[in-house]
């Protein structure tokens, strides 16, 4: 089933929509590590090299696994990450 000019219209729009959402994202994100520190918390952020682009605050995760090495009980893990690219 073909679809019409008013849906393939539609569907461009949605897509542009959703591009400029992951532009928007990815400059805010650009702009946060830029500063270096955690727009949730005031701690430092790095790169998780897992994944290309992948940023998060250095108090994210459980014991053991926090690059600031301080245990939930000195400060409370944070959840804050984002992606660059």
């Amino acid at each position: 089933m073909a679809m019409s000019l008013e849906e393939k219209r539609a569907r461009r729009a949605k897509r542009k929509e959703s591009a400029n959402r992951c532009r928007e994202a990815r400059e805010k994100a650009q702009k946060i590590v830029s500063t270096g520190v955690c727009p949730v918390c005031g701690g430092g952020i790095s790169r998780n090299l897992s994944l290309s682009g992948w940023w998060q605050c250095n108090s994210f995760g459980s014991d053991g696994f926090r690059e600031d090495g301080k245990k939930a009980s000195e400060k409370p893990p944070c959840g804050f990450q984002c992606f660059t690219e």
